[in-house]
């Protein structure tokens, strides 16, 4: 069971992540934003959601820790999806594709950068809402087989019986 001070902790993080997205998307004009994303594309089969991105620097480059699409479901929860590790971007871009098996939900995607420890910088560029639906599940009955020709109890009461319990 997840304590109330851990819980407090991933709530305040969410939070501050949805500000991020929040403030990252004024215009391009406007924003203080060093990265860039284009390209997103987005996609679910099942359970299954495959993301691509593009992401640049406005000038010069870095080497970030981490960088990919980044999900957060409706609850404000960061939803674990693999990124890449130790990425090389610049302003001529950089393009990640990942896929991962996603809890059934609703998920808010973005592009997302961790330049060092502690900084997840805005990176301005689209983002929108996927929902990842429950999986079709097709009932299949399994009828027992009936080869036994001489079963122990049949069920029927025999006729020289005259109660329940023959």
């Amino acid at each position: 069971m997840i304590n109330t001070r851990t819980r407090a902790a991933a709530l305040f993080a969410g939070l501050l992540t949805v500000l991020a997205v929040a403030l990252s998307t004024t215009s391009a004009s406007a924003s203080t934003s060093s990265y860039l994303a284009s390209n997103i594309t987005v996609t679910v089969t099942g359970v299954n959601v495959a993301a691509k991105v593009t992401i640049k620097t406005k000038s010069g480059s870095i080497t970030a820790k981490q960088a990919g699409i980044c999900l957060m479901s409706d609850e404000l929860y960061q939803e674990s999806f693999p990124l890449a590790q130790n990425v090389q971007i610049s302003r001529t871009g950089r393009t990640i594709t990942k896929s991962a098996n996603v809890p059934v939900g609703r998920y808010l995607y973005y592009a997302c950068i961790q330049t060092n420890t502690l900084a997840w910088p805005a990176v301005d560029g689209p983002r929108g809402w996927i929902d990842v639906p429950y999986p079709n599940i097709t009932p299949t009955a399994t009828v027992p087989s009936t080869t036994n020709s001489n079963p122990i109890f049949s069920g029927a009461a025999s006729p020289s019986c005259s109660n329940d319990f023959c």
